[in-house]
């Protein structure tokens, strides 16, 4: 791949690249049509650019009300794999990335942003990521393909939004236009359909890892809040929740070798406010670890350090 000295260190992706798209889902129902449900988009074959730290790169998406009722996190990790890419880190973006995108590409459809900053030795095009989307599907969107019975499907949702990049300046909060680069998601497309432990298995890892690692170029898009105190902990805690809607609970500690215990069974909860009381030393639980809660299929983790 040859890349021209007028866009070294312009652009956070490689506007030449043709990504590939990976979509697994689950089905929840088969008549009339079968239906998705937990989805996990994988867009693949991504270059980067060369790029010196400090900077920081824009992304967005568009027309996502199509494609997600719920999106849940997005995330850039080394290709291949779970674990978050060393190049970037989180980067404390506001509404006005948002607005920028919006206002340069309306006629794309409604935009997401979010923005990362380069960090460590910047940016290195040998090194592929990909950028994990993981969502809920608007509800009662069928999957089967090609079906003019079963219409407006996964497929064609995913075609019709767009993902954008451009290089985001922090200091005037407005975009540079550096290399910017808009794609239709009407690329190569693949679709999987997978078990629920998939998308439970994936969630751990991508969460546990933003625990440990507090500036991992992960964006979460939790509706419910989740505090634990006192932390740290001779063992009691109490868990404050504040639920946007009435949702199931449940509450299991992971150890540092990932090991799961079940700590408060699924209980329901109706919206506000609540705290509830965790007896940790009753499960035997000692040392550090993660508190994994799942409030209606969304999850928190809480890193818990017990004395």
């Amino acid at each position: 791949m040859l890349f021209g000295l007028a866009r070294q260190s312009k652009a956070c992706l490689d506007p030449d690249t043709t990504v590939i798209i990976t979509v697994n889902y689950d089905t929840l129902a088969t008549v009339p049509c079968p239906t998705a449900n937990e989805m996990e988009m994988r867009i693949s074959n991504i270059r980067l650019m060369s790029e010196a730290p400090n900077k920081v790169c824009a992304c967005a998406f568009a027309s996502i009300s199509d494609l997600f009722s719920d999106l849940q996190y997005i995330a850039f990790v080394d290709s291949g794999t779970n674990t978050p890419y060393q190049g970037f880190a989180s980067f404390d973006a506001n509404a006005k990335s948002s607005a920028a995108w919006q206002g340069k590409h309306s006629s794309s459809g409604s935009w997401k942003g979010f923005v990362a900053k380069v960090v460590n030795s910047g940016l290195k095009v040998d090194d592929p990521v990909e950028l994990i989307v993981r969502a809920k599907t608007p509800s009662n969107t069928p999957v089967v393909f090609n079906d003019s019975l079963c219409t407006d499907d996964l497929q064609e949702k995913i075609q019709q939004s767009v993902l954008g990049t451009d290089e985001w300046d922090p200091v005037n909060e407005d975009l540079k236009d550096a290399h910017q680069v808009v794609r239709s998601m009407n690329r190569s497309i693949a679709f999987t359909e997978k078990k629920k432990a998939h998308f439970t298995e994936l969630d751990d890892e991508i969460l546990t890892a933003i625990s440990i690692r507090k500036d991992a170029p992960v964006w979460l898009f939790n509706k419910n809040e989740v505090s634990v105190y006192p932390n740290p902990s001779e063992g009691l805690l109490s868990l404050n929740l504040r639920l946007k809607d009435e949702a199931d609970l449940q509450v299991e500690w992971m150890d540092l070798a990932g090991r799961k215990q079940l700590i408060q069974s699924s209980r329901e909860f109706a919206s506000g406010t609540h705290e509830v009381k965790l007896d940790l030393l009753n499960h035997g639980i000692q040392g550090a670890g993660f508190l994994k809660v799942t409030i209606g299929g969304e999850v928190h983790i809480r890193k818990v350090l017990l004395l």
